[in-house]
């Protein structure tokens, strides 16, 4: 080991497990006074071997402040809870805050959410640094080492469960249904992939190649932050430069118009929200100016599919950017609207199957848990 951010702990993270590496890193280049909060995957809070070694230098050196645990399925691309976990180099007590935030959350839509009241008391308990029954407790580093520096929130924030009435004959209904609907999307997607295996589109398809800028109306929405969403909360969802809603307010700005390219922060990403919602100044708007020409949906896949040519448009001297004269110079191809409302048709049909797999999945582990239980209770 010859690099000056992984030395200290003695050994390196695992290749395939490169958590701690991040963490390491941000620790050396920590500022006395500052604080880091790094998002890591729970297991990298338990498991043993280097990143134990690893987890052991931090609580020894006293740079662990506080963990929290976070609710499950928060974040875009994975249904997972997550861990955050705060590194400090000026505590003035060598006690380590475990905070169990699985229950604060909000479900909205797909994803779960941590409203500005599941907030304000995550922050406040954080603060405080006071033991509170079910959610928070301060653990000593000698109870750290003796638990092998197991730093899982779970290991010191005990739970006392409630049993809830599950109703098993509507929770079997339900997983039927969704069986019943998975089965017919997948008979849809089975009959037109042979259909277009066997005959493709045909040799006289005619595709035109247009850019983006010629065939859509590209700007940015109004301008909005963190005050101005806590200064007015409501039920619209702001869209703006990340992968989910930047928060929900009392006034919307758009309406059927769902594609979005986000300008800055996570550049280049591609949304779709459709009804009414903010659009915020770091999010493009890509209106199609003949709906008879182009079907959105279809554009949205196409975007989608462009990913990589829409992110080497973008520039990274300083902040990551996209500019819009760059965007409006894609290329596109625009078959007949025959052609794109089947493409859709059939891409549409992965995402509800992607759902409904989504929803069995939940229900099932409902069902998991309540049956475990029952057969455990001796």
């Amino acid at each position: 080991i010859n690099d000056y951010r992984f030395t200290p702990a003695g050994v390196l993270a695992p290749n395939t497990k490169a958590d701690l590496a991040f963490v390491m890193h941000s620790l050396a280049w920590l500022a006395p006074s500052g604080a880091a909060a790094i998002v890591c995957y729970p297991g990298t809070m338990y498991r043993d071997g280097a990143e134990q070694k690893i987890r052991k230098y931090l609580v020894e050196n006293n740079f662990v402040d506080s963990i929290i645990h976070l609710p499950a399925n928060l974040f875009f691309g994975t249904s997972i809870s997550t861990c955050v976990l705060v590194l400090k180099k000026n505590k003035t007590n060598n006690k380590v805050l475990f905070i169990d935030a699985r229950q604060e959350f909000a479900s909205r839509s797909k994803k779960n959410k941590l409203t500005k009241r599941n907030l304000d008391k995550i922050i406040e308990h954080f603060g405080s640094r006071k033991n509170c029954l079910n959610f928070s407790t301060l653990i000593s580093p000698e109870v750290i080492s003796a638990n092998n520096y197991n730093l899982s929130v779970g290991k010191y924030v005990i739970i006392k469960e409630t049993e809830d009435f599950i109703d098993t004959e509507e929770l079997d209904r339900s997983i039927s249904n969704i069986i019943t609907n998975q089965e017919s999307l997948r008979n849809k997607i089975c009959e037109t992939a042979k259909r277009i295996a066997k005959k493709g589109w045909g040799e006289s398809v005619k595709v035109d190649i247009v850019s983006l800028g010629e065939i859509c109306r590209i700007k940015t929405g109004g301008t909005i932050n963190k005050k101005i969403i806590l200064a007015s909360p409501g039920q619209f969802p702001v869209i703006n430069s990340g992968r989910e809603p930047l928060g929900y307010i009392d006034k919307w700005n758009t309406e059927n118009d769902p594609i979005g390219i986000a300008s800055r922060g996570s550049v280049g990403l591609i949304s779709w929200t459709e009804g009414k919602y903010w659009r915020g100044n770091l999010n493009y708007s890509c209106t199609i100016l003949d709906s008879r020409k182009l079907i959105d949906r279809y554009l949205y896949f196409v975007l989608c599919e462009l990913q990589a040519e829409i992110h080497a448009l973008c520039t990274f001297d300083g902040i990551p950017a996209l500019n819009k004269g760059n965007l409006e110079k894609l290329k596109i191809p625009i078959p007949t609207i025959k052609i794109q409302k089947e493409v859709v048709k059939i891409l549409n049909s992965y995402t509800e199957l992607n759902a409904e797999l989504n929803a069995e999945l939940n229900a099932r582990a409902i069902q998991r848990q309540y049956y475990q239980k029952k057969l455990l209770k001796f």
